[in-house]
Protein backbone atom coordinates (compact mmCIF):
# COMPACT_ATOMS: atom_id res chain seq x y z
CA UNK A 1 0.00 0.00 0.00
CA UNK A 2 1.35 3.44 -0.93
CA UNK A 3 1.67 5.81 2.10
CA UNK A 4 -1.04 8.50 2.32
CA UNK A 5 1.61 11.23 2.50
CA UNK A 6 2.87 10.18 -0.95
CA UNK A 7 -0.65 10.37 -2.37
CA UNK A 8 -1.17 13.83 -0.84
CA UNK A 9 2.06 15.13 -2.35
CA UNK A 10 1.01 13.88 -5.76
CA UNK A 11 -2.39 15.53 -5.41
CA UNK A 12 -0.81 18.82 -4.40
CA UNK A 13 1.37 18.70 -7.50
CA UNK A 14 -1.64 17.83 -9.64
CA UNK A 15 -3.54 20.83 -8.26
CA UNK A 16 -0.67 23.19 -9.09
CA UNK A 17 -0.37 21.75 -12.58
CA UNK A 18 -4.14 22.08 -12.99
CA UNK A 19 -4.03 25.76 -12.00
CA UNK A 20 -1.20 26.50 -14.45
CA UNK A 21 -2.87 24.63 -17.26
CA UNK A 22 -6.19 26.37 -16.53
CA UNK A 23 -4.49 29.76 -16.98
CA UNK A 24 -3.08 28.55 -20.26
CA UNK A 25 -6.56 27.46 -21.38
CA UNK A 26 -7.98 30.90 -20.50
CA UNK A 27 -5.15 32.62 -22.41
CA UNK A 28 -5.05 30.55 -25.56
CA UNK A 29 -8.65 29.24 -25.62
CA UNK A 30 -9.17 26.19 -27.78
CA UNK A 31 -5.50 25.42 -28.41
CA UNK A 32 -4.79 25.62 -24.68
CA UNK A 33 -7.61 23.18 -23.99
CA UNK A 34 -6.05 20.62 -26.33
CA UNK A 35 -2.70 20.98 -24.56
CA UNK A 36 -4.35 20.56 -21.18
CA UNK A 37 -6.22 17.45 -22.25
CA UNK A 38 -3.18 15.74 -23.76
CA UNK A 39 -1.03 16.58 -20.75
CA UNK A 40 -3.69 15.26 -18.39
CA UNK A 41 -3.91 11.98 -20.31
CA UNK A 42 -0.12 11.57 -20.30
CA UNK A 43 0.10 12.34 -16.58
CA UNK A 44 -2.67 9.88 -15.81
CA UNK A 45 -0.97 7.19 -17.89
CA UNK A 46 2.29 7.67 -16.02
CA UNK A 47 0.41 7.72 -12.71
CA UNK A 48 -1.42 4.48 -13.53
CA UNK A 49 1.79 2.81 -14.69
CA UNK A 50 3.55 3.84 -11.47
CA UNK A 51 0.57 2.60 -9.43
CA UNK A 52 0.33 -0.81 -11.08
CA UNK A 53 4.09 -1.40 -11.12
CA UNK A 54 4.61 -0.39 -7.49
CA UNK A 55 1.63 -2.50 -6.36
CA UNK A 56 2.81 -5.45 -8.50
CA UNK A 57 6.29 -5.37 -6.95
CA UNK A 58 4.82 -5.04 -3.47
CA UNK A 59 2.46 -8.00 -4.03
CA UNK A 60 5.28 -10.10 -5.46
CA UNK A 61 7.50 -9.22 -2.49
CA UNK A 62 4.74 -10.12 -0.02
CA UNK A 63 4.08 -13.39 -1.88
CA UNK A 64 7.76 -14.35 -1.80
CA UNK A 65 7.92 -13.39 1.87
CA UNK A 66 4.84 -15.53 2.68
CA UNK A 67 6.14 -18.44 0.61
CA UNK A 68 9.52 -18.30 2.37
CA UNK A 69 8.14 -18.11 5.90
CA UNK A 70 5.17 -20.50 5.46
CA UNK A 71 5.72 -23.06 8.19
CA UNK A 72 4.70 -26.13 6.19
CA UNK A 73 5.95 -24.70 2.85
CA UNK A 74 2.57 -25.36 1.20
CA UNK A 75 2.31 -23.18 -1.95
CA UNK A 76 -1.50 -23.06 -1.77
CA UNK A 77 -1.53 -21.80 1.83
CA UNK A 78 1.16 -19.23 1.14
CA UNK A 79 -0.75 -17.98 -1.86
CA UNK A 80 -4.00 -17.83 0.12
CA UNK A 81 -2.27 -15.87 2.89
CA UNK A 82 -0.91 -13.40 0.36
CA UNK A 83 -4.29 -12.99 -1.30
CA UNK A 84 -5.90 -12.38 2.10
CA UNK A 85 -3.44 -9.55 2.82
CA UNK A 86 -4.03 -8.07 -0.61
CA UNK A 87 -7.81 -8.13 -0.14
CA UNK A 88 -7.56 -6.45 3.26
CA UNK A 89 -5.30 -3.72 1.89
CA UNK A 90 -7.54 -3.26 -1.14
CA UNK A 91 -10.58 -2.34 0.99
CA UNK A 92 -8.68 0.62 2.42
CA UNK A 93 -7.06 1.62 -0.86
CA UNK A 94 -8.24 4.98 -2.22
CA UNK A 95 -5.39 5.97 -4.45
CA UNK A 96 -7.14 5.85 -7.84
CA UNK A 97 -9.87 8.49 -7.61
CA UNK A 98 -13.64 8.03 -7.54
CA UNK A 99 -13.97 5.46 -10.29
CA UNK A 100 -10.53 3.90 -10.24
CA UNK A 101 -9.72 0.49 -8.81
CA UNK A 102 -7.26 -2.37 -8.89
CA UNK A 103 -8.24 -5.66 -10.51
CA UNK A 104 -6.43 -8.94 -9.84
CA UNK A 105 -7.26 -12.00 -11.91
CA UNK A 106 -6.04 -15.44 -12.84
CA UNK A 107 -6.64 -17.41 -16.04
CA UNK A 108 -8.59 -20.63 -15.48
CA UNK A 109 -9.19 -22.66 -18.65
CA UNK A 110 -10.52 -20.07 -21.11
CA UNK A 111 -11.85 -17.64 -18.52
CA UNK A 112 -10.55 -14.72 -16.52
CA UNK A 113 -11.42 -15.23 -12.85
CA UNK A 114 -11.34 -11.99 -10.83
CA UNK A 115 -10.01 -12.27 -7.26
CA UNK A 116 -10.60 -8.82 -5.74
CA UNK A 117 -14.00 -7.30 -4.93
CA UNK A 118 -15.12 -4.42 -7.15
CA UNK A 119 -15.92 -0.99 -5.74
CA UNK A 120 -18.54 -0.59 -8.44
CA UNK A 121 -20.32 -3.77 -7.31
CA UNK A 122 -20.46 -2.86 -3.60
CA UNK A 123 -17.29 -4.91 -3.06
CA UNK A 124 -18.68 -8.04 -4.67
CA UNK A 125 -16.42 -10.02 -7.01
CA UNK A 126 -16.97 -9.41 -10.74
CA UNK A 127 -18.21 -12.38 -12.72
CA UNK A 128 -15.73 -14.42 -14.67
CA UNK A 129 -15.60 -13.60 -18.39
CA UNK A 130 -14.22 -15.36 -21.43
CA UNK A 131 -10.54 -14.74 -22.04
CA UNK A 132 -11.08 -13.68 -25.67
CA UNK A 133 -14.02 -11.42 -24.85
CA UNK A 134 -13.95 -7.81 -26.05
CA UNK A 135 -14.35 -6.82 -22.40
CA UNK A 136 -11.39 -6.29 -20.02
CA UNK A 137 -8.75 -6.22 -22.75
CA UNK A 138 -6.20 -4.84 -20.27
CA UNK A 139 -6.52 -7.96 -18.11
CA UNK A 140 -6.18 -10.14 -21.21
CA UNK A 141 -2.86 -8.45 -21.97
CA UNK A 142 -1.69 -8.75 -18.34
CA UNK A 143 -2.47 -12.48 -18.27
CA UNK A 144 -0.57 -12.77 -21.57
CA UNK A 145 2.55 -11.71 -19.59
CA UNK A 146 2.61 -8.18 -21.00
CA UNK A 147 2.73 -4.74 -19.41
CA UNK A 148 1.70 -1.29 -20.55
CA UNK A 149 -1.26 1.08 -20.70
CA UNK A 150 -4.36 0.96 -22.90
CA UNK A 151 -7.73 2.65 -23.42
CA UNK A 152 -10.35 -0.09 -23.59
CA UNK A 153 -13.59 -1.47 -22.12
CA UNK A 154 -13.43 -2.95 -18.63
CA UNK A 155 -15.27 -6.06 -17.38
CA UNK A 156 -18.52 -4.02 -17.16
CA UNK A 157 -18.25 -2.56 -20.64
CA UNK A 158 -17.17 0.91 -19.40
CA UNK A 159 -14.45 2.72 -21.35
CA UNK A 160 -11.43 3.07 -19.10
CA UNK A 161 -7.78 4.05 -19.09
CA UNK A 162 -5.96 1.01 -17.72
CA UNK A 163 -2.36 0.08 -16.91
CA UNK A 164 -1.59 -3.62 -16.75
CA UNK A 165 1.24 -5.77 -15.36
CA UNK A 166 1.90 -9.51 -15.10
CA UNK A 167 2.87 -11.01 -11.70
CA UNK A 168 5.10 -13.97 -12.63
CA UNK A 169 5.52 -15.35 -9.11
CA UNK A 170 1.76 -15.38 -8.46
CA UNK A 171 0.90 -16.15 -12.13
CA UNK A 172 -1.73 -13.42 -12.01
CA UNK A 173 -2.58 -10.26 -13.90
CA UNK A 174 -2.90 -6.86 -12.22
CA UNK A 175 -4.78 -3.88 -13.69
CA UNK A 176 -5.07 -0.32 -12.35
CA UNK A 177 -7.90 1.46 -14.14
CA UNK A 178 -9.97 4.61 -14.04
CA UNK A 179 -13.08 5.54 -16.03
CA UNK A 180 -12.42 7.80 -18.99
CA UNK A 181 -15.37 9.90 -17.85
CA UNK A 182 -13.42 10.85 -14.74
CA UNK A 183 -10.20 11.39 -16.67
CA UNK A 184 -11.98 13.74 -19.05
CA UNK A 185 -13.65 15.76 -16.27
CA UNK A 186 -11.54 18.58 -14.74
CA UNK A 187 -11.37 18.44 -10.94
CA UNK A 188 -10.42 20.86 -8.27
CA UNK A 189 -9.23 19.77 -4.85
CA UNK A 190 -9.67 22.11 -1.94
CA UNK A 191 -6.29 23.32 -0.70
CA UNK A 192 -7.63 23.47 2.81
CA UNK A 193 -7.61 19.64 2.99
CA UNK A 194 -3.84 19.57 2.55
CA UNK A 195 -3.52 22.35 5.12
CA UNK A 196 -5.67 20.49 7.64
CA UNK A 197 -3.72 17.27 7.08
CA UNK A 198 -0.46 19.18 7.52
CA UNK A 199 -1.75 20.68 10.80
CA UNK A 200 -2.83 17.22 12.00
CA UNK A 201 0.60 15.81 11.04
CA UNK A 202 2.36 18.57 13.00
CA UNK A 203 0.18 17.97 16.03
CA UNK A 204 0.76 14.24 15.77
CA UNK A 205 4.52 14.81 15.53
CA UNK A 206 4.45 16.99 18.65
CA UNK A 207 2.41 14.39 20.51
CA UNK A 208 4.81 11.65 19.37
CA UNK A 209 7.79 13.64 20.64
CA UNK A 210 6.09 14.26 23.96
CA UNK A 211 5.07 10.64 24.42
CA UNK A 212 8.20 8.86 23.14
CA UNK A 213 11.30 11.00 22.62
CA UNK A 214 11.09 13.17 25.75
CA UNK A 215 10.58 10.23 28.15
CA UNK A 216 13.48 8.33 26.59
CA UNK A 217 15.81 11.33 26.95
CA UNK A 218 14.75 11.77 30.54
CA UNK A 219 15.39 8.11 31.34
CA UNK A 220 18.83 8.20 29.66
CA UNK A 221 19.99 11.19 31.74
CA UNK A 222 18.39 9.94 34.94
CA UNK A 223 19.61 6.41 35.36
CA UNK A 224 17.32 4.94 38.00
CA UNK A 225 14.99 2.11 38.81
CA UNK A 226 13.36 2.44 35.35
CA UNK A 227 16.54 1.40 33.52
CA UNK A 228 15.24 -2.10 32.84
CA UNK A 229 11.99 -0.75 31.42
CA UNK A 230 13.89 1.62 29.16
CA UNK A 231 16.17 -1.18 28.01
CA UNK A 232 13.17 -3.30 27.13
CA UNK A 233 11.61 -0.46 25.14
CA UNK A 234 14.86 0.11 23.24
CA UNK A 235 15.07 -3.58 22.36
CA UNK A 236 11.49 -3.54 21.11
CA UNK A 237 12.14 -0.42 19.06
CA UNK A 238 15.29 -1.96 17.63
CA UNK A 239 13.44 -5.15 16.77
CA UNK A 240 10.68 -3.23 15.00
CA UNK A 241 13.17 -1.08 13.08
CA UNK A 242 15.27 -4.06 12.06
CA UNK A 243 12.17 -5.92 10.97
CA UNK A 244 11.05 -2.97 8.89
CA UNK A 245 14.46 -2.67 7.21
CA UNK A 246 14.54 -6.42 6.52
CA UNK A 247 11.12 -6.17 4.91
CA UNK A 248 12.33 -3.16 2.93
CA UNK A 249 15.21 -5.32 1.65
CA UNK A 250 12.65 -7.67 0.10
CA UNK A 251 11.17 -4.72 -1.78
CA UNK A 252 14.61 -3.52 -2.91
CA UNK A 253 15.51 -7.06 -4.00
CA UNK A 254 12.31 -7.16 -6.07
CA UNK A 255 13.73 -4.26 -8.14
CA UNK A 256 16.84 -6.25 -9.02
CA UNK A 257 16.62 -8.06 -12.40
CA UNK A 258 16.52 -11.84 -12.36
CA UNK A 259 19.45 -13.71 -13.89
CA UNK A 260 17.19 -15.28 -16.53
CA UNK A 261 16.76 -11.83 -18.08
CA UNK A 262 20.50 -11.47 -18.69
CA UNK A 263 20.66 -15.02 -20.07
CA UNK A 264 18.43 -13.97 -22.98
CA UNK A 265 21.03 -11.51 -24.29
CA UNK A 266 24.39 -12.74 -23.03
CA UNK A 267 25.93 -16.16 -23.56
CA UNK A 268 27.25 -16.31 -19.99
CA UNK A 269 27.14 -13.86 -17.12
CA UNK A 270 27.42 -13.32 -13.38
CA UNK A 271 26.33 -10.67 -10.91
CA UNK A 272 27.74 -9.89 -7.47
CA UNK A 273 25.33 -7.65 -5.55
CA UNK A 274 26.18 -7.30 -1.86
CA UNK A 275 24.76 -4.39 0.17
CA UNK A 276 27.02 -3.39 3.05
CA UNK A 277 23.98 -3.42 5.34
CA UNK A 278 20.56 -5.05 5.03
CA UNK A 279 19.71 -2.57 2.28
CA UNK A 280 22.19 -0.59 0.23
CA UNK A 281 22.92 2.20 -2.20
CA UNK A 282 24.04 0.03 -5.13
CA UNK A 283 21.57 -1.06 -7.78
CA UNK A 284 21.83 -2.55 -11.23
CA UNK A 285 18.98 -2.27 -13.73
CA UNK A 286 18.33 -4.20 -16.91
CA UNK A 287 15.77 -3.29 -19.56
CA UNK A 288 15.00 -5.15 -22.80
CA UNK A 289 13.98 -2.64 -25.44
CA UNK A 290 11.35 -2.88 -28.18
CA UNK A 291 13.00 -5.67 -30.12
CA UNK A 292 14.53 -8.94 -28.96
CA UNK A 293 17.92 -7.67 -30.13
CA UNK A 294 18.41 -4.58 -27.94
CA UNK A 295 18.85 -4.08 -24.22
CA UNK A 296 20.18 -1.61 -21.64
CA UNK A 297 22.26 -2.46 -18.56
CA UNK A 298 22.86 0.12 -15.84
CA UNK A 299 25.19 -0.29 -12.84
CA UNK A 300 24.58 2.50 -10.33
CA UNK A 301 26.40 3.48 -7.10
CA UNK A 302 24.26 5.96 -5.15
CA UNK A 303 25.37 8.28 -2.37
CA UNK A 304 25.85 6.43 0.92
CA UNK A 305 24.73 2.96 1.90
CA UNK A 306 22.17 1.43 4.25
CA UNK A 307 18.76 3.09 4.48
CA UNK A 308 19.82 6.50 3.03
CA UNK A 309 21.47 4.84 0.06
CA UNK A 310 18.45 2.59 -0.44
CA UNK A 311 16.18 5.64 -0.56
CA UNK A 312 18.32 7.07 -3.36
CA UNK A 313 18.14 3.77 -5.30
CA UNK A 314 14.33 3.98 -5.18
CA UNK A 315 14.55 7.49 -6.61
CA UNK A 316 16.96 6.28 -9.30
CA UNK A 317 14.52 3.47 -10.16
CA UNK A 318 11.70 6.01 -10.47
CA UNK A 319 13.78 8.16 -12.85
CA UNK A 320 14.73 5.01 -14.76
CA UNK A 321 11.02 4.45 -15.40
CA UNK A 322 10.90 8.03 -16.71
CA UNK A 323 13.85 7.13 -18.95
CA UNK A 324 12.00 4.13 -20.37
CA UNK A 325 8.94 6.29 -21.00
CA UNK A 326 11.14 8.83 -22.76
CA UNK A 327 12.74 6.06 -24.80
CA UNK A 328 9.29 4.99 -26.01
CA UNK A 329 8.88 8.44 -27.57
CA UNK A 330 12.50 9.14 -28.53
CA UNK A 331 14.22 6.45 -30.57
CA UNK A 332 17.50 8.40 -30.70
CA UNK A 333 17.72 8.41 -26.90
CA UNK A 334 17.07 4.65 -26.83
CA UNK A 335 20.46 3.89 -28.34
CA UNK A 336 22.46 6.53 -26.45
CA UNK A 337 23.82 5.74 -22.95
CA UNK A 338 25.35 9.24 -22.86
CA UNK A 339 21.96 10.88 -23.35
CA UNK A 340 20.46 8.64 -20.69
CA UNK A 341 23.13 9.77 -18.19
CA UNK A 342 22.36 13.36 -19.10
CA UNK A 343 18.64 12.73 -18.52
CA UNK A 344 19.44 11.25 -15.09
CA UNK A 345 21.68 14.22 -14.26
CA UNK A 346 19.10 16.89 -15.08
CA UNK A 347 16.12 15.17 -13.47
CA UNK A 348 17.88 14.06 -10.28
CA UNK A 349 19.05 17.62 -9.63
CA UNK A 350 15.57 18.94 -10.38
CA UNK A 351 13.67 16.43 -8.20
CA UNK A 352 15.99 16.94 -5.20
CA UNK A 353 16.12 20.71 -5.77
CA UNK A 354 19.92 20.58 -6.05
CA UNK A 355 20.15 23.10 -8.83
CA UNK A 356 21.92 25.67 -6.62
CA UNK A 357 24.72 25.61 -4.06
CA UNK A 358 22.33 26.60 -1.24
CA UNK A 359 20.32 23.39 -1.51
CA UNK A 360 20.02 21.41 1.73
CA UNK A 361 20.67 18.01 0.15
CA UNK A 362 23.62 16.91 -1.94
CA UNK A 363 23.18 13.36 -3.21
CA UNK A 364 23.70 11.68 -6.55
CA UNK A 365 25.40 8.66 -8.06
CA UNK A 366 28.25 7.28 -10.15
CA UNK A 367 27.48 4.63 -12.72
CA UNK A 368 27.87 3.11 -16.14
CA UNK A 369 25.31 2.34 -18.85
CA UNK A 370 25.73 -0.25 -21.61
CA UNK A 371 23.57 -0.50 -24.73
CA UNK A 372 23.86 -3.80 -26.62
CA UNK A 373 22.44 -4.76 -30.03
CA UNK A 374 22.87 -8.45 -30.81
CA UNK A 375 21.94 -8.19 -34.47
CA UNK A 376 24.31 -5.34 -35.25
CA UNK A 377 27.04 -6.66 -32.92
CA UNK A 378 27.19 -3.16 -31.49
CA UNK A 379 27.88 -2.02 -27.95
CA UNK A 380 27.77 1.54 -26.63
CA UNK A 381 29.00 2.68 -23.23
CA UNK A 382 28.95 5.85 -21.20
CA UNK A 383 30.20 6.17 -17.64
CA UNK A 384 30.05 8.67 -14.81
CA UNK A 385 33.18 8.04 -12.71
CA UNK A 386 32.75 4.36 -13.66
CA UNK A 387 34.95 2.44 -16.14
CA UNK A 388 34.14 -0.47 -18.45
CA UNK A 389 36.62 -3.35 -18.68
CA UNK A 390 36.52 -5.60 -21.75
CA UNK A 391 38.62 -8.61 -22.69
CA UNK A 392 39.19 -9.41 -26.37
CA UNK A 393 41.92 -11.18 -28.32
CA UNK A 394 43.85 -11.98 -25.13
CA UNK A 395 43.97 -8.30 -24.24
CA UNK A 396 42.24 -6.48 -21.38
CA UNK A 397 41.22 -2.88 -22.04
CA UNK A 398 39.69 -0.31 -19.71
CA UNK A 399 37.44 2.47 -21.01
CA UNK A 400 37.41 5.29 -18.48
CA UNK A 401 34.14 6.97 -17.59
CA UNK A 402 33.81 10.75 -17.54
CA UNK A 403 35.10 12.45 -14.39
CA UNK A 404 31.66 13.81 -13.64
CA UNK A 405 29.05 12.43 -11.23
CA UNK A 406 25.28 12.52 -11.60
CA UNK A 407 22.86 14.83 -9.81
CA UNK A 408 25.05 16.47 -7.13
CA UNK A 409 24.88 20.19 -6.42
CA UNK A 410 28.30 20.67 -8.01
CA UNK A 411 27.36 18.56 -11.06
CA UNK A 412 26.90 20.53 -14.26
CA UNK A 413 23.27 19.97 -15.28
CA UNK A 414 24.17 20.31 -18.94
CA UNK A 415 27.34 18.22 -18.96
CA UNK A 416 27.74 16.15 -22.16
CA UNK A 417 28.94 12.64 -21.45
CA UNK A 418 31.29 10.77 -23.75
CA UNK A 419 29.85 7.80 -25.62
CA UNK A 420 32.09 4.90 -26.64
CA UNK A 421 31.27 2.37 -29.38
CA UNK A 422 32.61 -1.17 -29.63
CA UNK A 423 32.22 -3.80 -32.32
CA UNK A 424 31.22 -6.95 -30.47
CA UNK A 425 32.77 -10.30 -31.41
CA UNK A 426 31.85 -13.75 -30.04
CA UNK A 427 33.59 -14.55 -26.77
CA UNK A 428 34.15 -10.91 -25.85
CA UNK A 429 33.91 -10.36 -22.07
CA UNK A 430 32.67 -7.21 -20.32
CA UNK A 431 32.99 -6.15 -16.68
CA UNK A 432 31.32 -3.29 -14.76
CA UNK A 433 31.96 -2.59 -11.07
CA UNK A 434 31.00 0.04 -8.54
CA UNK A 435 33.81 1.46 -6.44
CA UNK A 436 32.86 -0.69 -3.44
CA UNK A 437 34.93 -3.60 -4.78
CA UNK A 438 37.84 -1.48 -6.00
CA UNK A 439 38.05 0.67 -2.84
CA UNK A 440 37.77 -2.13 -0.27
CA UNK A 441 40.61 -1.78 2.24
CA UNK A 442 42.71 -4.79 3.07
CA UNK A 443 46.09 -6.40 2.67
CA UNK A 444 48.95 -5.98 5.09
CA UNK A 445 48.85 -2.17 4.91
CA UNK A 446 45.11 -1.65 4.71
CA UNK A 447 45.25 -0.09 1.23
CA UNK A 448 42.36 -0.20 -1.27
CA UNK A 449 42.20 -3.22 -3.53
CA UNK A 450 42.45 -1.06 -6.66
CA UNK A 451 42.01 -1.53 -10.39
CA UNK A 452 45.36 -3.32 -10.79
CA UNK A 453 44.27 -6.30 -8.64
CA UNK A 454 40.85 -6.22 -10.32
CA UNK A 455 42.52 -6.59 -13.72
CA UNK A 456 44.75 -9.39 -12.44
CA UNK A 457 41.69 -11.39 -11.37
CA UNK A 458 40.28 -11.06 -14.90
CA UNK A 459 43.57 -11.97 -16.60
CA UNK A 460 44.05 -15.03 -14.39
CA UNK A 461 40.53 -16.37 -14.96
CA UNK A 462 39.28 -15.12 -18.34
CA UNK A 463 39.24 -18.67 -19.77
CA UNK A 464 36.78 -19.91 -17.12
CA UNK A 465 33.00 -19.74 -17.23
CA UNK A 466 31.38 -16.72 -15.62
CA UNK A 467 30.08 -18.47 -12.52
CA UNK A 468 33.60 -19.74 -11.78
CA UNK A 469 34.95 -16.24 -12.33
CA UNK A 470 32.38 -14.96 -9.85
CA UNK A 471 33.73 -17.32 -7.19
CA UNK A 472 37.29 -16.14 -7.85
CA UNK A 473 36.20 -12.50 -7.51
CA UNK A 474 34.53 -13.26 -4.16
CA UNK A 475 37.44 -15.35 -2.87
CA UNK A 476 39.98 -12.69 -3.88
CA UNK A 477 37.93 -10.01 -2.11
CA UNK A 478 37.61 -12.06 1.08
CA UNK A 479 41.31 -12.95 1.11
CA UNK A 480 42.35 -9.32 0.59
CA UNK A 481 39.86 -7.83 3.05
CA UNK A 482 41.00 -10.05 5.94
CA UNK A 483 39.85 -8.44 9.21
CA UNK A 484 38.99 -5.07 7.71
CA UNK A 485 35.38 -3.91 7.85
CA UNK A 486 33.40 -3.72 4.65
CA UNK A 487 33.69 -0.17 3.30
CA UNK A 488 30.75 0.07 0.96
CA UNK A 489 28.11 -1.76 -1.06
CA UNK A 490 29.55 -3.99 -3.79
CA UNK A 491 28.25 -4.65 -7.29
CA UNK A 492 30.20 -6.42 -10.05
CA UNK A 493 28.65 -7.56 -13.34
CA UNK A 494 30.45 -9.85 -15.79
CA UNK A 495 29.15 -10.62 -19.28
CA UNK A 496 30.28 -12.87 -22.13
CA UNK A 497 28.75 -12.37 -25.58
Amino acid sequence: MIPMSTIINKRQIEIRVLVVLTLIVISVAASGFVILYNTSIDDKKRSLIDQVQSQARLMEAVAKFDAFFQSDHTPGKARAATLSQIKESFRRYTGLGKTGELLLAVKVDNKMVFLLPSRKLDFAKPKSILFNSHYSQAMQLALSEKSGVITALDHQGVETLAAYEYLPFLEMGLVAKIDMSEVNTPFIKAGTISGLIAVVAIIFGLLFNRRMVFPLIKHIYNVNEKLEINEKRLKEAYSLTKGSIEYASLIQSALIPEKQSLDLYFKDNFVIWQPKDIVGGDIYLYEPLFTEDECLLMVIDCTGHGVPGAFVTMLVKAIERMVITEIMNNKFMRTSPARILEFFNINLKKILKQESDISDSNVGFDGGIVYYNKTKNLLKFAGAETPLFYFQDNKLTMIKGDRHSIGYKQSDAYYKFTEHKLNVVPGMQLYLSTDGYLDQNGGERGYPMGKKRFKEIIMNNFDKDMQTQKQYFLEALSAYQMDEERNDDITVVGLRV
